[in-house]
């Protein structure tokens, strides 16, 4: 877990917590000893793939799911084996579970009939008002029953009811992802405003990276039930703290070399294949000389040229393929036994079987430890 500063406001704090599921054949640990927590008022994304634990993370947050073992905290009051309808939190899912018989409106306000307030109330409801129009739900909608909603506007229907509600913590999973490109694109905008206007603590569930770098102030990664990282987007970005971290963050994906390094005359030097290229100092120390790693670059860090003159340590490829995708184009190379992805400027045209020279910015490389996985320069950059 980060370190926790005195000064700071923690929202939600979640401490070891395991999750098992009996199966029929099997016990399943499905989120293990996981450790983190919320600023008040923060957006944080739990960012992963199918099945790496993150909905059960947040319906044991919700308390729809059992913990197993470790606490959950609200502030500084524990809300592990609270009842949902004790821990004042705001649901939404991406199963919509919408109320058939009522009209899209009622769903809406049903939150706030529960509480009693009445009709004159509801109907100058700011915030209601303002969500409805923020998240597009005309009068035709408003008057429709779930059955004759499209995936999208049912999930808006369920994230407007989650929303119009004062709560103490908002808990979405997967909100958008049953809506077309542009809606979702509109939606993940108005979403990041609403956060903003409302000042609230917000945990939010995707498996979709961009989705989370667009709205999360910090992301928690999970891959099999166990925390990989947390920390801002940018970080996450340029300092992954494993493989893991840094081939599911970055489209296109990160570059990996399998390398051995070693020391000449104190200049350190990566072979891959028949190349080799010198590695900035701040590896001195915390590497092994003829040991073997993983090399790490991001394909905006491989720069391309038709003329070795162009490169200090040009090295030698060819390329297999050349996809033109408008403001950037995408190449993938042969680098000896090796193929990597770059991308260049709109104005570059290259053709398959084109012999290239390639320059990696080894300020931005990483180094994998080929047994553990864990990047080496995570710590010190």
């Amino acid at each position: 877990m980060e370190k926790i500063e005195k000064k700071e406001q923690i929202k939600v704090k979640l401490d070891k917590i395991n999750k098992y599921y009996i199966g029929k054949k099997e016990k399943v640990h499905a989120v293990k000893d996981l450790s983190f927590y919320c600023r008040d008022k923060e957006f944080v994304a739990l960012l992963g793939p199918s099945g790496c634990g993150k909905s059960s993370t947040l319906r044991m947050i919700a308390g729809l799911e059992e913990v197993s073992s470790g606490s959950i905290n609200f502030g500084d009051r524990e809300v592990t084996n609270l009842h949902p309808s004790k821990r004042n939190i705001g649901l939404a899912f991406e199963n919509y579970a919408l109320y058939p018989h009522l009209s899209v409106y009622e769903n809406i306000v049903f939150p706030l009939r529960v509480k009693g307030i009445s009709e004159s109330e509801i109907k100058n409801n700011q915030r209601l008002n303002e969500l409805i129009e923020m998240f597009e739900i005309d009068k035709e909608i408003l008057d429709a029953y779930p059955k004759a909603l499209s995936g999208g506007q049912a999930q808006l229907t369920s994230l407007v009811r989650c929303l119009v509600r004062e709560a103490d913590v908002y808990l979405l999973d997967e909100p958008l992802s049953h809506m077309d490109e542009d809606m979702r694109v509109r939606m993940r905008t108005t979403l990041k405003m609403m956060h903003h206007k409302m000042s609230k603590t917000f945990i939010y569930v995707t498996h979709d990276q961009l989705e989370a770098f667009a709205l999360a102030d910090r992301i928690v990664i999970m891959n099999f039930g166990v925390l990989q990282q947390s920390g801002n987007p940018r970080d996450i970005y340029s300092k992954p703290a494993n493989q893991f971290v840094a081939s599911f963050i970055g489209e296109p994906p990160m570059n990996f070399l399998e390398c051995y390094l070693s020391e000449n005359n104190d200049d350190l030097l990566v072979h891959f294949g028949e190349q080799k290229i010198h590695i900035p100092e701040q590896f001195k120390g915390k590497i092994q000389p003829d040991k073997e790693y993983i090399l790490g670059i991001r394909p905006e860090r491989v720069h391309v040229s038709k003329s070795s003159d162009d490169f200090k340590e040009p090295m030698k490829a060819y390329v297999e393929i050349f996809e033109y995708l408008g403001e950037l184009n995408q190449i993938t190379v042969k680098l000896g036994e090796e193929r990597l992805i770059t991308e260049i400027d709109s104005n570059t045209q290259y053709k398959q079987g084109d012999e290239v020279y390639l320059s990696f910015d080894i300020h931005h490389m990483h180094l994998f430890d080929k047994d553990t996985l864990e990047c080496i320069d995570y710590k010190f950059r």
